[in-house]
C-alpha cells in the first residue's frame, strides 16, 4: 500500500533557487502549443537512474503538462555522441544535448536514499520503506540550472506473526498479500517518482514563488570513508550529502564560516575540497568532516559526516548511563548541513553587494 507523503518542492533560477507549495494545487494546465519539451535522463549509467529515469518520463507524459521526447530516442542520441550522463553537468554540454534531441529543457534524476524502518505494534509489525528521488531541470537553452527537487515517497507492509484468512484468503501481510522487498522498494520509489512529477511541474510553471538558496539530497562523497577511518565508530553515523544552488566559491566560505562556529577547524584546504573541525568541552565532544565539490557552475555538493557526544550524569532509571553518549543517528551531520545553508544564503546576499 503506498502513502504519497506530504512535501515541500524547491526549485532555483542560476544562483537562486525557488521555494513553492505542496502539490495540493499544480498550475493550470498549459494548452498543447504551450507544453514545455523536455527529456529526462538519469544521473548515472547505472539500472537504478535509469529505471528512475523511465519512471518519470512516464508520470510526466501522463500529467499532461509536457512534451516528452521519448526514452528510445534519448538513449539513442547520448549512445551516438559518446556522453556520460555523470559528465552531462557543463552548460555547453546540456546545450548540445538539448539542439540534438530539439529540448528546452533536461532533467537529471536519481534515487539518493532507501531505507527500511520497523515498527512494533504489539503482535503487529510494520515495515515502512522510503525512497528520496533528486531531479535536476536545466534550460537546454543556457545551460543554466532551473530548478532543482528533491522529493520523498513511502511504501508500507504489516503482519501478524501467524496467517491469518481474510477474504477467503490466506494472509501475513495485513495491509495486502506479502510481497518482496523489491516490491515494496519500487512502490516507495514510484511514490516519490510521483511526488518529483508534481514538483517538477510546479517549478515549471508556477509563477508567484518564494525565492531562496535550496538545497536538494545527493549521494554522499565516498572519499569521505577515507577521512574518517581514524574515527573510533566511523560508522555510527552515515555520512550526508546536499547539492546547493551556487557556486563553488561562494559554498566554500559558507562551510569555512558555518564550522569555524562550532570549533577548532584542523584541515581546510580548497584544492580538495576538504574541511576538518573538532570541538571539545567538558560535556560535549564534536569532530566534523566535510567535503565541497563543484557540480557545475552554478551548483555545489557538500558531504557532511559528523560525531557528536555529550557527558551526562543521569543514572538508572533515567536510562541514561554516566559518561560519553552519542546524539543520535545523522544528528551532528544534518545540523551542520542546515547551519550550512544559513551561511550560504548570508554569503549569496554578500555576493549581490
Amino acid at each position: 500500500m503506498k502513502n504519497r507523503s506530504i512535501f515541500s518542492l524547491f526549485g532555483g533560477m542560476v544562483f537562486l533557487l525557488i521555494l513553492v507549495g505542496c502539490a495540493a494545487s499544480l498550475p493550470p494546465l498549459p494548452p498543447p502549443e504551450a507544453r514545455m519539451k523536455i527529456a529526462v535522463v538519469g544521473m548515472r549509467e547505472g539500472k537504478i537512474d535509469q529505471k528512475v529515469a523511465d519512471m518519470l518520463t512516464t508520470a510526466l507524459s501522463k500529467s499532461g503538462y509536457f512534451t516528452l521526447i521519448e526514452r528510445e530516442k534519448v538513449k539513442q542520441v547520448i549512445e551516438e555522441q559518446g556522453f556520460r550522463l555523470s559528465g552531462i553537468v557543463a552548460p555547453e554540454t546540456i546545450v548540445r544535448l538539448g539542439n540534438l534531441l530539439d529540448a528546452q529543457a533536461i532533467v537529471k534524476a536519481e534515487v539518493v536514499n532507501t531505507k527500511v524502518t520497523p515498527v512494533n505494534w504489539g503482535i503487529m509489525r510494520t515495515l515502512h520503506y522510503s525512497a528520496t528521488v533528486t531531479a535536476n531541470i536545466m534550460d537546454a537553452k543556457t545551460g543554466k540550472t532551473i530548478a532543482a527537487i528533491s522529493e520523498s515517497g513511502t511504501s508500507t507492509a504489516g503482519g501478524v506473526p501467524a496467517e491469518i484468512e481474510y477474504g477467503g484468503q490466506k494472509k501475513q501481510d495485513i495491509l495486502g498479500t506479502k510481497r518482496s522487498e523489491e516490491d515494496m522498494f519500487n512502490s516507495a520509489v514510484r511514490s516519490a517518482v510521483e511526488n518529483s512529477a508534481d514538483a517538477i511541474i510546479k517549478a515549471a510553471y508556477e509563477k508567484d514563488k518564494k525565492i531562496e538558496v535550496m538545497d536538494a539530497d545527493a549521494r554522499p562523497n565516498v572519499a569521505i570513508e577515507s577521512l574518517t577511518k581514524n574515527v573510533s565508530d566511523t560508522d555510527y553515523f552515515a555520512a550526508r550529502a546536499k547539492i546547493y544552488y551556487a557556486p563553488f566559491d561562494i559554498v566554500w566560505i559558507a562551510v569555512n564560516r558555518y564550522l569555524k562556529t562550532q570549533g577548532n577547524i584542523i584541515t581546510s584546504d580548497m584544492a580538495n575540497g576538504v574541511v576538518i573541525v573538532q570541538k571539545s568541552t567538558y560535556d560535549f565532544k564534536l569532530h566534523d568532516f566535510a567535503t565541497v565539490e563543484k557540480v557545475s557552475e552554478d551548483s555545489t555538493k557538500v558531504t557532511v559526516k559528523g560525531f557528536c557526544y555529550k557527558y551526562t550524569m543521569y543514572h538508572p532509571p533515567h536510562q541514561h548511563l554516566t559518561g560519553w553518549n552519542k546524539l543520535g543517528t545523522d544528528f551532528c551531520s544534518g545540523i551542520s548541513l542546515k547551519g550550512i545553508k544559513k551561511n550560504i544564503n548570508r554569503a549569496m546576499e554578500e555576493a549581490k553587494k
